[in-house]
């Protein structure tokens, strides 16, 4: 079987290119031809592809176009000769085609969810063509959603019911007996992550008289002037606030270091939050690093929202915390760490739950979903 899997932006780190390297890497290890087309992949970052798939690249100018960049994707991946496509990016160009097409959904984003007229008028083509999509999707495309969240997400912004939820996959950390008074918050920096927040609570922390040092660790895209402004409001901000003694920004981790850091922590916290006009306040729609992090024993407090990590992961309450405030999310942490031994049961807990979304029951489900997709075409 010829599979096309079709990622718009293989340039960068992040939850979609994992679920892509380890798509491409399991259907591989079937047996299976692949041919991945994007427009750029980045194999310092992301390591050489597995041997015998083919690359297929459109060109580094599309990278600041996103919008566009995924709709020429996707229009040019109805043109590559394949048994199955698998769109890893969570879209695809709406034109009719006789193969069968996986569609793997991280979040459905609304064009209109800006209201800036310049951001109309560039997302306008996209507008057009998820009007196509919500009228002929369900003749051309099998959805797969990354958590129950999504496929809910998409069922009220697109109306379509989505063939499966596939849990992203999710590389294991090994867990150590000891713990220390470590927190952790992991995700690219960036203000939708809202890192701020992750310092004024360390400020609350300290404030406590506790005593813990915090890790806020991710990938910094130091080609964006916008978002290395953000990185270097943070220093200030943490310099401001007095926590520099107790609070590193560390950017870029190697594998190495991250888990060597997130195996001796005790607690992750967990900020991310966005507001939409037809949804409201929503979370996480995942939360790859969140799972890695449980399987090491770390416990996650995470915003108390509609969102994959506390309906899927934690189910919502069960395998860790939710907050609503910083308040309330200090608390707990102090909570956490001068009674440990009172958590530590939840830690193991955190652990089994972690191994349920692990890389080879992610390529078991895969298999089977390609093969049922491909009978029923």
């Amino acid at each position: 079987m010829h599979i096309l899997v079709v990622d718009s932006d293989m340039s960068k780190l992040g939850g979609g290119r994992v679920v892509t390297l380890e798509a491409i890497r399991a259907l591989r290890m079937k047996g299976w031809d692949v041919t991945l087309l994007t427009s750029i992949y980045n194999e310092e970052l992301l390591g050489p592809l597995p041997r015998g798939v083919e690359l297929i690249e459109i060109g580094r100018g599309w990278r600041r176009f996103k919008l566009y960049r995924n709709m020429l994707c996707g229009f040019l991946g109805r043109f590559i000769e394949c048994d199955l496509a698998i769109y890893t990016y969570g879209s695809a160009f709406s034109l009719p085609s006789s193969r069968p097409t996986l569609v793997y959904v991280h979040f459905p984003t609304m064009p209109y969810d800006k209201r800036e007229a310049k951001w109309r008028l560039y997302s306008f083509p996209l507008h057009l063509n998820v009007q196509v999509t919500r009228r002929f999707s369900k003749r051309y495309y099998y959805y797969l959603t990354n958590s129950s969240f999504t496929a809910w997400t998409l069922r009220r912004r697109l109306g379509v019911a989505p063939l499966a939820v596939l849990h992203p996959p999710v590389r294991c950390i090994k867990p150590l007996r000891s713990k220390e008074d470590i927190i952790i918050t992991i995700g690219r920096i960036s203000p939708d992550k809202r890192q701020i927040e992750q310092l004024i609570a360390a400020r609350k922390l300290k404030k406590s008289g506790l005593k813990f040092h915090m890790f806020i660790i991710g990938s910094l895209n130091r080609s964006s002037r916008k978002l290395l402004s953000y990185y270097y409001s943070l220093l200030n901000l943490r310099r401001r606030l007095g926590i520099e003694d107790c609070v590193d920004i560390l950017t870029d981790l190697p594998r190495k270091e991250l888990e060597d850091i997130v195996s001796h922590a005790k607690v992750l916290l967990h900020t991310y939050r966005v507001y939409t006009r037809d949804l409201g306040w929503l979370g996480e729609h995942f939360g790859i690093a969140i799972v890695e992090s449980m399987s090491a024993g770390v416990i996650p407090i995470v915003p108390r929202l509609p969102s994959g990590v506390w309906w899927d992961v934690l189910e919502r309450g069960r395998y860790g915390f939710g907050f609503s405030t910083l308040e309330e999310a200090a608390k707990r942490i102090i909570s956490i760490m001068r009674d440990w031994e009172e958590y530590e049961g939840l830690s193991q807990m955190c652990m089994r739950r972690a191994g349920l979304f692990s890389r080879d029951l992610f390529a078991e489900k895969l298999y089977s979903l390609v093969e049922c997709v491909s009978r029923v075409s």
